[in-house]
């Protein structure tokens, strides 16, 4: 049974009353006896020993409880001593686990010891309080005791805080006690730490001493590999992977023998299920003496942190339709080569914007994912592609030190992706053309841009086409830039005019329709030939506004024509290039010019080249047949120089088929196996025109010969210097004005 003796304080004591005031400690001493009791019911519960029936009774002496009493306001009614305060305090949670470590220090001939427990205050707060005490044997079951009791409940708080933190903020809190000392040959484990320490040398390495905080806590989140016969500590470092472990260790060598404060390094550890997880350590350190070092370290999980780290740094590197590398990735990689040898392909996809013009975006996108995959197939991961931008690609060749590496590779990429792609319910044919440039002087910039000059170059070239930088194709390139820029002012000012030829029947002589085509006549009097612009413009783009104004005044001039002859049955023939039948736009716009200049649509024939059926025949079958539903003739031009097909020619509302003029120079060749193959293929298109009902039309025809045999063979209709070049609207004029046939020609 606890009992208490006051101990007044003693006139000198107004110092110590202070410090235990300030310092929040509490002084006491007690003398302890063991006493042997009859019954446990003269005695409470918590003093009674029911095994020795025997009762600890304390003898209580507490100095200075006024003082304490600032500090520690408990219950101390009147006319009671603060030691009963004291002892009534204690949280009756605490009480049996404070009574065990009695019992258990005084039975057991300890000379110390701690414990900790709560205390109620007057009103109701609860301290928390470390007992540390002294215990001396006075004899058989008496002891004397004397202790510290001081206020701990800021560290309780905080350590509460840290349990939290460390389960929810996912860190790792440790301490070590570090000694420098002799490598133990006897001990392989520490000979390798020692060598990754990089200490062998030296003779000695670096012990650490580790331990852990809230190790259960720790485990609830970080799951690691524990191999039979070692701690979870040791599992941890074994489980860091393992360049990083090497790193680390270098570290906090480096940071011990030159006397740094701390050292911050990041590292990967693989987890039980395989994965990576990242941890940030910041340790902290500090000199105990020659040899020995204490540190503090605090390890921060920061696996999401990395892993949005590295996702933005794959999105800024990145393109996002196809995962290929960007722009900025290829001119990193491209600057990182400088001095070696290797070789760069551009590769442009022929005429995509018509994919995304007639199938739409979606279909557009799949198209370039498609592409990737083939390029990717194609590269077989020797080289690096990167996706700059719409349909252009580049694939990096790096330590290409033969030029016919880089030449193979374009073939197979030509080859490969101009197979038909079916996507959903579409077949795209895309063909791509590649320019290929090889390290030298020059910056990655410089490097990109040879490239991207030898692609324009091998696209003038015709499509499914590679070709190699040369110093010279700057000069085209240059020349090109100021063509383009030219192009664009002539067609704003109208520089670039129709020219008409006259289209005879061959058996009459009567003209029975024009053909427009493209004349630009600059300010200066230069005449610059079709085949330099109008390439320049289909690449641009440029050739939707000139196509657009060329049909509009073809089509007045016709229009005027059939009111100045009206007993003439009068056509007018416009070429519509493949971008400008794939705009969606282009039947409204045809639409709207007829109706503008008031020429019947029966009088407007359409030539359209065969390559512009190839991307789908259904959705170029719609659009045809909104043409024909206007009353627009459709005449395949060229027709023979590509994918002749009975399959799609039988379902298309075609009027007329027009012969090149390559088959019709032939008919006059002086190589006779040439003459002949050519008068064959000549006469199975107007056998073939003839089963279909259509109409032939010959071009090119520039000798009295080859005149006569196409009239001999069947053809309808010829055009040709024969009977006169293209001419000038004033010019056509007069031409029609005179006659509408012409009489000096003679038939075989």
């Amino acid at each position: 049974m606890a009992q208490t003796t006051p101990h007044p304080p003693a006139a000198g004591d107004e110092h110590l009353t202070r410090v235990l005031s300030t310092s929040h400690c509490l002084l006491w001493e007690a003398t302890v006896t063991e006493i042997k009791v009859a019954s446990s019911d003269l005695v409470p519960s918590q003093y009674f020993d029911t095994e020795e029936k025997t009762i600890l009774d304390w003898d209580l002496t507490v100095h200075l409880p006024e003082a304490v009493h600032r500090w520690l306001p408990l219950a101390w009614p009147e006319g009671t001593s603060f030691e009963e305060a004291f002892c009534n305090a204690r949280d009756e949670d605490d009480w049996v686990s404070c009574d065990e470590i009695s019992k258990k220090v005084l039975r057991t001939g300890a000379t110390s010891y701690c414990q900790s427990y709560r205390l109620v205050c007057a009103d109701g707060r609860r301290i928390w309080i470390q007992e540390s005490a002294t215990v001396t044997a006075l004899g058989p079951g008496r002891w004397h005791v004397s202790g510290v009791c001081t206020d701990i409940t800021a560290l309780k708080v905080a350590e509460e805080a840290l349990d939290r933190v460390l389960t929810t903020a996912r860190c790792i809190i440790w301490r070590a006690w570090i000694e420098r000392c002799p490598i133990p040959e006897s001990d392989p484990l520490a000979v390798e730490e020692a060598r990754a320490q990089g200490m062998l040398a030296s003779g000695s390495y670096f012990s650490w001493d580790v331990q852990l905080f809230a190790e259960e806590n720790v485990r609830s989140w970080l799951r690691v590999p524990v191999a039979p016969g070692i701690d979870y500590t040791e599992a941890l470092y074994r489980a860091i992977e393992q360049e990083d472990r090497l790193a680390s260790d270098r570290s906090s060598t480096e940071a011990l023998l030159t006397g740094k404060s701390g050292y911050t390094q990041e590292l990967r550890l693989r987890t039980l299920d395989g994965s990576l997880r990242w941890l940030q350590e910041d340790v902290e350190l500090k000199r105990l003496g020659p040899d020995h070092w204490y540190a503090v370290g605090i390890n921060t999980d920061i696996t999401e942190r990395k892993e949005s780290e590295a996702r933005l740094s794959f999105q800024a590197n990145h393109d996002p339709l196809t995962g290929l590398a960007n722009r900025r990735y290829l001119l990193d990689a491209l600057g990182q080569l400088q001095g070696h040898t290797f070789a760069l392909l551009f590769v442009d996809a022929d005429n995509f914007k018509l994919i995304n013009d007639n199938f739409g975006h979606q279909v557009g996108d799949a198209v370039l994912i498609a592409l990737t995959e083939r390029l990717r197939q194609s590269v077989a991961g020797r080289g690096l592609i990167a996706r700059l931008g719409g349909d252009e690609f580049t694939v990096l060749l790096p330590y290409a030190s033969q030029p016919e590496e880089a030449l193979a590779l374009a073939q197979r990429i030509c080859a490969e992706l101009s197979t038909p792609l079916v996507l959903a319910e579409s077949t795209v044919l895309v063909s791509v053309s590649i320019g290929i440039a090889y390290s030298r002087s020059g910056t990655p910039q410089d490097i990109l841009r040879n490239a991207n000059t030898a692609m324009h170059h091998a696209k003038s070239q015709g499509k499914a086409s590679y070709c190699v930088f040369d110093p010279h194709m700057d000069d085209e390139a240059r020349e090109r830039f100021e063509l383009e820029r030219a192009l664009r002012q002539a067609i704003q000012t109208g520089e670039i005019v129709p020219h008409y030829q006259p289209i005879l029947h061959l058996e009459t002589h009567e003209v029975v329709a024009v053909e427009a085509l493209a004349r630009w006549q600059t300010k200066d009097g230069c005449s610059l030939s079709p085949a330099r612009f109008i390439p320049v413009a289909e690449e641009t783009g440029l050739i939707l506004p000139l196509g657009a104004a060329l049909l509009r005044q073809a089509c007045s001039d016709m229009a005027r024509w059939r009111a100045e002859l009206p007993q003439s049955r009068l056509h007018i023939n416009v070429n519509v290039s493949e971008r400008q039948f794939h705009d969606p736009e282009f039947v409204r716009m045809v639409t709207s010019t007829l109706e503008q200049t008031g020429l019947p649509a029966t009088a407007l024939t359409l030539e359209l080249t065969e390559s512009i059926l190839l991307q789908d025949t259904d959705t170029c079958l719609s659009k045809l047949q909104e043409l024909d539903s206007l009353g627009v003739r459709l005449a395949l031009d060229d027709f023979g120089t590509g994918y002749s097909s009975l399959s799609y020619l039988s379902r298309l509302p075609v009027h007329a088929l027009k012969v090149d003029r390559s088959f019709v120079s032939a008919l006059t060749s002086t190589d006779l196996k040439a003459r002949a193959q050519s008068e064959e293929i000549v006469r199975a298109i107007i056998a073939l025109a003839r089963a279909l009902q259509l109409e032939v039309t010959a071009e090119g025809i520039e000798q009295q010969s080859q005149y006569q045999r196409l009239c001999a063979l069947g053809a309808d209709h010829g055009q040709g210097y024969l009977f006169t070049p293209p001419l000038p609207a004033t010019a056509l004029t007069r031409f029609l004005a005179q006659k509408t046939a012409l009489p000096r020609l003679r038939a075989a």
